[in-house]
């Protein structure tokens, strides 16, 4: 681990993570299928890459903290102006001191707090530490399994991020250096409760950690009722992945497969997503908490939460009309307007904007999908005005939902 040493930013300085702009735009780099774009000039990091084309998260660098490469990657950690300590991972962020909070603590509670006293738990990736600190808080936990597949990513966190890195210390935490699927390959069916899975964009060797065996091996290991979660991308830039890995755990998991999200300004788009699985046996309902942890005997000595508690849990599970649909374009038609007389074709128009919509449990109703709770706010008048109301929505065809709105009859169509 070669460290590069504390390099103040000034005009003249210019850093890139390769040194032919041609190889950097055209080229990957070989053994991980990431074509690595990112780049430090004078002052700023700029996260440039393929899974977000056309734009650009910037953040102001003060000092670069550690230059290296393992054989997995180029690993960076510079001191931002706002975000404290930054890791980068192959030219993509991955970990801020400001907003870290937001993701380690929902990707390892949504599951967690959603079983009865966990007991076995194992994460995949993770190597920062900040997922296994949140796990710890547990006391129910016995066993933290943590599989990282790079050491360096491991080194660095825990120089650099020790308060994220603290839950290494935890004496309940087994740590295994190597591939996740191959360690998944040498477990016994149904041994854990819980698998979180916190991985990397699924390019390059992340990329198997998205598809259909990968989900299998999961269900594999789990318990009957057990739970996985794992890292799914952004709804406004991943849509077609996301849908991908939700009709693969479908087919996979038999108990419940949920979508949820929370926001992570660092994040391209300030949105992160997270796959919430069962196994077949005691029902899981991922929006109602049953083990909450502000209410149970937790381990706070490494800090209080900062950012989950139960409340977030049910409002990080919005549901995402394009894949609880299966279709994209069924999605699109989701509409809220009135009649406009005025017009010759009767036409609808706006009326009001869909701020959020939470997924409720099926219907037992055998025409009846689900029934979304709809937050709307209105366009009409000087304030804006909400209203929520409960939509059902059906197998069959399209059908109207008709509410009284600002003494205006609106619809919502699916």
């Amino acid at each position: 681990m070669e460290e590069k040493g504390l390099r103040k930013f000034n005009g003249e300085s210019f850093h890139t993570w390769q040194t032919n702009l041609k190889a950097r735009m055209e080229g990957v780099k070989p053994g991980t299928g990431r074509a690595n774009i990112s780049s430090i000039i004078p002052g700023w990091f700029s996260e440039i890459s393929p899974m977000w084309p056309g734009e650009a998260h910037s953040l102001e660098v003060k000092e670069i903290l550690f230059e290296g490469k393992s054989d997995f990657q180029d690993v960076l950690v510079f001191q931002s102006a706002t975000y404290g300590k930054v890791l980068v991972l192959d030219g993509v962020i991955q970990v801020t001191e400001r907003d870290e909070c937001a993701y380690q603590e929902m990707i390892a509670h949504l599951p967690l707090c959603s079983i009865p006293n966990p007991q076995k738990v194992l994460v995949i990736g993770g190597g920062d530490g900040g997922v296994i600190r949140e796990v710890a808080r547990h006391k129910s936990v016995k066993q933290i399994d943590i599989c990282e597949i790079d050491q360096m990513v491991i080194d660095v966190a825990k120089k650099f991020f020790p308060d994220i890195a603290v839950g290494f210390a935890d004496p309940r935490v087994r740590l295994f250096v190597g591939d996740g699927a191959v360690f998944l390959k040498e477990v016994c069916d149904g041994f854990y409760d819980a698998v979180i899975v916190d991985s990397s964009d699924p390019i390059g060797p992340a990329q198997q950690l998205f598809e259909t065996p990968f989900f299998e091996s999961l269900a594999r290991v789990l318990r009957p009722g057990g739970v996985v979660c794992t890292q799914a991308e952004s709804v406004w830039l991943h849509m077609h992945i996301i849908k991908d890995i939700f009709s693969s755990c479908r087919k996979t998991f038999k108990g419940s497969v949920n979508y949820a999200w929370t926001s992570v300004p660092t994040y391209p788009s300030g949105v992160i997503g997270f796959m919430l699985c069962s196994t077949e046996g005691p029902v899981v309902n991922f929006r109602q908490p049953v083990n909450p942890i502000e209410k149970i005997d937790s381990d706070n000595t490494i800090g209080p939460l900062k950012f989950y508690n139960s409340e977030s849990e049910a409002a990080g599970n919005r549901a995402v009309p394009s894949v609880l649909s299966g279709s994209g374009q069924q999605a699109a038609r989701l509409r809220l307007g009135r009649r406009c007389p005025q017009r010759a074709d009767n036409a609808w128009y706006p009326q009001g904007v869909v701020v959020d919509c939470i997924l409720h449990p099926v219907s037992a109703e055998p025409e009846c999908r689900a029934f979304l709770r709809i937050r709307l706010v209105s366009r009409v008048g000087p304030e804006p005005t909400f209203c929520t109301f409960l939509a059902r929505v059906s197998r069959g065809a399209p059908i109207p939902y008709c509410i009284p709105f600002l003494s205006q009859k609106c619809r919502l169509y699916f």
